[in-house]
């Protein structure tokens, strides 16, 4: 109930008695369990109800006509705001009683697998008010939630499966550490942005090839060492090709500094660095 942002509970004579348990099981939600109104009789728990709903997995035998609970919710949109509604649920056991349908307006079903239709009492519970707030509390949802991370819809029809894309990232792996678009306090989360990249780009299996290619010569250039097995059938790159990747990187970036003093002592005449210092530190 606390997950759909319901809180007024009856309970019609319940039958636990270990409260230490069931506060257990609430755990966040126990609230919801502590301000829950105990009642002798159906009468008494929906008595202040202008609509009573009851749930059922059972058809004829003189009851009403039973509504699938996802097309039944969205009338209730219509209703003003001041109208109560009253979901009825059964026991675990026996579910509702002839007596406590007829004393439903309305009765809805789920519905399940004609093979299995019985739920136990939470799931049929969770999947009922899930269905009254997509269709009529949602509008308090709010949908800039959804928008702060990157976009990227990944189309739905996917002829590759999973296993031939995470073989692209791990080609791709050691090629993103050399250029230092992996970082290792964000490795996660940029590893997945590029598997969604790599989603919108190789949606068949020409595409996934002209990647798979790509990425071969571009570690070819960058001197980054094949496994010696088919294409395509490379082990995924282990910790020591990654630290090898980067220590390249932090090789060339020396070079590149060592480089920069050196033309800058040859514009201001100053002498600190000699070539030989030069030459040794290059050979390091």
């Amino acid at each position: 109930m606390a997950n759909m942002g319901l809180t007024d509970l009856a309970l019609v004579n319940p039958v636990y008695e270990n409260t230490e348990a069931a506060h257990a099981l609430a755990r966040s939600a126990v609230g919801i369990m502590d301000q829950a109104r105990i009642c002798r009789s159906l009468e008494e728990a929906v008595a202040d109800a202008h609509l009573v709903v009851g749930t059922t997995r059972r058809f004829g035998r003189g009851r009403l006509e039973v509504d699938r609970v996802d097309s039944f919710m969205p009338g209730l949109r219509a209703l003003p705001e001041d109208r109560v509604v009253a979901f009825v649920f059964g026991s675990e056991a026996e579910g509702l009683l002839m007596e406590e349908i007829r004393r439903c307006d309305r009765l809805i079903t789920i519905p399940a697998d004609p093979a299995y239709e019985s739920l136990n009492l939470a799931q049929a519970a969770l999947l009922v008010l899930w269905e009254y707030r997509r269709s009529v509390m949602l509008d308090d949802w709010d949908e800039s939630r959804q928008r702060r991370g990157v976009r990227m819809d990944v189309p739905v029809d996917q002829s590759l499966p999973a296993g031939r894309m995470e073989r692209l990232v791990q080609k791709w792996e050691p090629i993103l550490w050399e250029s230092k678009f992996l970082l290792p306090h964000r490795k996660r989360h940029s590893l997945a942005q590029v598997r969604r990249a790599f989603r919108l780009v190789a949606t068949d299996e020409s595409g996934w090839q002209v990647l798979m290619a790509l990425g071969d010569k571009i570690r070819f250039r960058l001197g980054i060492h094949q496994s010696q097995q088919p294409a395509g059938e490379q082990e995924p790159a282990d910790a020591k090709t990654m630290q090898r990747a980067r220590q390249r990187v932090q090789r060339r970036e020396r070079i590149h500094t060592i480089q920069e003093r050196l033309r800058a002592a040859d514009h201001s005449g100053d002498q600190e660095l000699s070539p030989r210092d030069d030459a040794t530190q290059l050979e390091e």
